[in-house]
Parts: structure tokens; sequence; C-alpha cells
């Protein structure tokens, strides 16, 4: 495959709220091949969920285009966008609120085959996820986190999708059924050769899954590169503030290490501050930075950079 597996070209999305504008995300640029996972990190409000959902053109751009597997999504009909959505899945945050109460786990894996002409493989999409097939007749309600979460990915994966966007799945649950699901997602795109977009704040989720990290602010990408450089040479000063706030495993290197603290709170997205959007927070801001947005520029090859003293 020559050409990426998606790509998102300056799309911007703009809500009206009352007689205001709320931009979610603006001209973002961002592409990703067959088998990558691109991590997507920010504070709440910055515009990770805007993207996954119009990835999946579950929300429509109010400009730019949605390119995944060399077609232009906004060309398709609704009759032709239904059929191209079985290789296109979302995974949720809450399984609970994604799985039917009223509805055994067989029903919502046959709902999927039926939706899309699939022959009905219900058994095999337990184990694929590593669940008994006993569970098939059980009820959500009867299932731990950690197994609902398991029927989300194999309800998704039922229709064989290339692309999953992961909204923060993991959040709900305990950290040792975490490092699970975090294996599990890795074995499956191994062996299915699967694209993640993988929304978290967890940044520390994201070393472990990730292959590059772009970072998201007030609906801006500010910084763009594989996981590794990032953790181990950050450039933007909000990147830096995020990697400093993830704790450290060794209490005496906790203890040491510097912080880099952020000013005040993250501007209101319906009245966003002019230049660059993080200068209000910036302990480097300058006027430059009040009067012009900086453009992502490439710092060193795949790395990539927001700031006007990032040469």
């Amino acid at each position: 495959m020559k050409y990426p597996h998606f790509e998102l070209q300056a799309i911007t999305v703009t809500y009206s709220v009352g007689k205001k504008n709320l931009i979610a995300l603006n001209n973002v640029s961002l592409s990703g091949k067959r088998g990558e996972t691109i991590g997507i990190v920010g504070e709440s409000g910055s515009g990770k969920s805007t993207l996954g959902k119009s990835l999946l053109a579950l929300e429509q751009p109010t400009s730019g285009k949605v390119i995944f597997r060399n077609q232009d999504l906004s060309q398709l009909s609704q009759k032709e966008l239904r059929k191209f959505r079985k290789h296109m899945q979302m995974i949720f945050q809450d399984p609970d609120s994604s799985l039917n109460p009223r509805m055994t786990i067989k029903e919502h894996l046959l709902e999927a085959f039926t939706t899309h002409d699939l022959p009905p493989q219900v058994n095999a999409m337990l184990k694929l996820v590593h669940l008994p097939v006993e569970l098939a007749d059980r009820y959500p309600y009867e299932l731990s986190g950690g197994q609902k979460q398991r029927v989300s990915i194999a309800r998704a994966l039922s229709v064989e999708p290339e692309l999953l966007v992961l909204d923060e799945p993991l959040s709900s649950l305990d950290a040792s059924i975490r490092l699970q699901i975090l294996d599990l997602l890795k074995e499956l795109q191994i062996k299915l050769q699967l694209t993640y977009l993988f929304i978290t704040h967890d940044l520390a989720t994201l070393r472990f899954l990730a292959h590059r990290v772009a970072v998201f602010y007030l609906g801006h990408l500010v910084e763009l590169a594989p996981v590794e450089m990032l953790y181990r040479t950050p450039l933007h000063p909000y990147t830096k503030a995020l990697l400093s706030a993830v704790p450290i495993a060794d209490p005496e290197k906790e203890k040491k290490r510097a912080r880099t603290l952020l000013l005040g709170e993250p501007p209101s997205p319906l009245d966003p501050p002019t230049g660059c959007p993080f200068h209000t927070r910036c302990p480097f801001a300058t006027a430059l930075c009040r009067q012009e947005k900086p453009l992502l520029k490439e710092h060193q090859k795949d790395h990539f950079v927001a700031c006007h003293f990032i040469n």
C-alpha cells in the first residue's frame, strides 16, 4: 500500500453555540500507515474525541478532507458510507454505555454480523479476545469490567475492520486489567494488521502501545513525533508539562526530578486566544506568541512542533 491508510487533510470542525462558534479542531493534518498506532493526547476539550469521530465520518468536518483507503469519505453516499464503515470501528471508554443490558453477549455479536451480512462466528470472536465461549449466553451485568471491554473489542472486530478508533478504552478499568487489555490490543494488531488511533490522557500507556504520538491543545496539533523521541526529547512546552506529570516508579527519582507546572486554566474554546493557542499558560511566551500563530514544522526527521522558538 503506497498511500497512507488514513489521512486527515486540514480538518476544521466548528460548532455553533448561541451567537459564537466553537472550533473543536483547527486546521489539523495527520496521516497513519497500515498496522500503526497513533496516540492522541491532550487535556479534556483539546479535540481528541472530535478527531476520532471525524475520521469515522461520525462528524462532518466544516472544512478539509478525510481520506481512508485512498477514498475521500465526503464523496460517498449514505448507502456507500454504511458499507464502508465495516472497515473502521470505534471502541468506547465505558463498555456499560455501549452494551445493551437486555441483550446477551451472543446477541450483541450476532447483531454486528447481521448488520453487515457476514456469517456468524460468535465462538470464534470470543476465543479471539480470550473469553470462554460459555459467556455467550450471559448478560453484560454478569461480566467483569475487563470482560465487558473484551466483548466490545470482539464486537468491533466481528466485521473485520482495518482501523480501530479507541477512545479512552482503559480509563474505567483497574490497573492490572489495563495491562491485560493492552497486551490483547498489541496481540490483535500484529495478528490482524490493525491500524489504531488511540485516544487517551495517559502518556504512560502510550509508551507501551503507540508508534507515534500527536499532542493536541485547544483543537490544535502542537507536536507529533515517534513515541520514544517524544519521551526522550519533548519540544513543545505543553508536551513537557504533560510528561512531567507522569509519575516515575522509583521514589527517589520521583522526588528529585523537576516539574513543569502550567499557569492557570485552559482558555474557553468559545473565546480562544489570538496567536499561539498555548501562550496564556506558557512560561516562555512573548509578544510574538500573543500575535502570531506558529506553524507545525519538522524540527528533525519525523519530529514536528508548533512553537516560535524551536528552530
